[in-house]
């Protein structure tokens, strides 16, 4: 979806399997998953891009195995650059260092440029 907006989008995650998950998407190849419904009971879903993400608009991310934790020294390195737009989804409270992570946004964060943070609730009954 970042990628409809931004000429450029780097991706990463911990998650070696999440990112090759990914890039299979990103390869057009159909992906479909079983989720449980409730005991042994599942439904079969597919994964589907949203409307107007094409293949030009999956060209422009960049998918990766990274660490959060390290950005401060993906900034330091000439490769990674700086980003008008930063989104953190579902992350902070599962890393080991949040702090160095928030710490590093100075430095990949173009002045003027945006950084959310994003957190699902999960309501446990």
């Amino acid at each position: 979806e970042l990628a409809k907006h931004f000429d450029h989008v780097e991706a990463f995650d911990f998650s070696e399997n999440f990112i090759a998950a990914a890039k299979r998407l990103q390869s057009g190849e159909e992906m479909k998953f079983s989720v449980p419904i409730e005991g042994d009971i599942t439904e079969e879903v597919s994964v589907v891009h949203e409307p107007g993400v094409d293949s030009a608009v999956m060209k422009r991310v960049n998918f990766f195995r990274g660490d959060a934790c390290a950005l401060s020294d993906y900034a330091d390195s000439k490769e990674f650059g700086t980003f008008d737009g930063v989104i953190m989804a579902n992350l902070l409270c599962r890393l080991p260092d949040p702090v160095a992570c928030l710490n590093a946004m100075p430095k990949i964060v173009n002045e003027g440029g945006h950084f959310t943070i994003m957190r699902k609730n999960i309501i446990n009954i």
